[in-house]
């Protein structure tokens, strides 16, 4: 594990791993932390996350410096391509050292 962070609403845990794979694993509180699902993408490990501050998004940094969005609106949740449309979402927290706002 090399990260983990929870939704605004307390409905999420958000659990970032790097060997082999380099996924962040979504699980649903509400039913006893099941595993909803496997966001991929990054090409290393994953070392800081945001959620936006609706949950709708989840901002990513990983070891290569690399800056990652995914939609979580979406089933299943895809990186987000137009990252323009994110320069101004409200983040309910800001621990990730790279971003608009940096």
């Amino acid at each position: 594990m090399s990260c983990i962070k929870f939704s605004p609403d307390n409905e999420y845990l958000a659990v970032a791993y790097g060997a082999p794979s380099c996924e962040i694993l979504i699980y649903s509180v509400k039913n006893h932390f099941k595993n909803e699902e496997k966001l991929r993408g990054s090409t290393s490990k994953v070392t800081h996350m945001d959620f936006s501050r609706d949950g709708k998004t989840l901002m990513c940094n990983n070891s290569r410096f690399e800056l990652l969005f995914f939609d979580l609106n979406t089933k299943p949740a895809k990186l987000h391509k137009k990252l323009d449309n994110l320069k101004d979402e409200k983040w309910e927290t800001f621990t990730c050292i790279l971003g608009w706002q940096v």
